[in-house]
């Protein structure tokens, strides 16, 4: 009985390997040697890397569609994705941090402005990335933004942006 619900449990290729065991406890012994093996785990795990970083690639090619839903959409990723310095500078290397730059500049309306500017919040939480939004020009694109009494978290991602800047010795007074 336990062997037959392992069988159907399983998809048809394992099942079709497992039908000459005698016992449950045998049919468990081989799926669990198969899959708790260590290289089978490192491919897992690389596979999700890879996967990310495909994300993160398309998400920066979707900046480079003119309509404005799908550069919310796609910086709103690429906020997400920047939890750790390593993707915030595989970010910045993929060309994601010119790319929210140029969103801002041309953005025509105040939500595309503020998922922007949350993306380019959460990338320049490195050092190394904040280096390159400051060579991109980031300081005087922030300042170019006008402050708007309609969306107050603007205000607040441009005043955590530019601080995060002074705090690193940047100059933020032109």
């Amino acid at each position: 009985m336990v062997i037959s619900w392992i069988r159907r449990s399983v998809c048809k290729g394992i099942a079709a390997t497992i039908l000459d065991h005698g016992s449950a406890s045998d049919v468990w012994t081989d799926i669990e040697y198969r899959f708790s093996v260590p290289p089978l785990i490192f491919h897992k795990n690389l596979s999700e890397l890879s996967r990310g970083d495909y994300l993160m690639h398309k998400s920066v090619s979707l900046l480079h569609i003119k309509n404005p839903l799908f550069k919310r959409i796609a910086a709103s990723r690429l906020a997400r994705f920047a939890i750790d310095d390593r993707r915030r500078l595989k970010i910045v290397k993929i060309g994601g941090a010119q790319e929210l730059l140029n969103m801002l500049v041309y953005a025509k309306d105040e939500l595309t402005q503020k998922e922007a500017l949350k993306a380019l919040n959460a990338i320049s939480k490195s050092d190394g990335a904040l280096k390159a939004l400051h060579n991109a020009g980031a300081i005087s694109v922030i300042m170019s933004i006008p402050d708007t009494s309609v969306d107050a978290e603007i205000g607040t991602y441009k005043t955590e942006l530019l601080k995060r800047f002074r705090d690193s010795g940047y100059d933020v007074s032109s």
